[in-house]
């Protein structure tokens, strides 16, 4: 009897980390979301300010940035 509840034990305990697993998993997307809206903020204050073709400019140059600092530093 000892053993069957112990299978039941795991089993309730797998089933509960498989339902809470997707809360968790949304918990950080929000967290993701807001993390991302400070940069759209920013993005949008530069087109407002000086021109819509701004934040396409600097994320060019921040690709170019990175891929030379990736170069330079990770050679594998």
């Amino acid at each position: 009897m000892g053993c069957k509840s112990n299978y039941i034990y795991a089993l309730r305990s797998y089933l509960y980390y498989k339902t809470r697993r997707a809360e968790s998993y949304g918990i950080l997307a929000l967290i993701r979301g807001i993390s991302v809206m400070p940069i759209g903020i920013i993005a949008g204050l530069l087109i407002v300010k000086v021109h819509y073709i701004v934040p396409f400019i600097l994320t060019i140059m921040g690709i170019i940035f990175k891929i030379w600092f990736l170069t330079k530093y990770f050679h594998d």
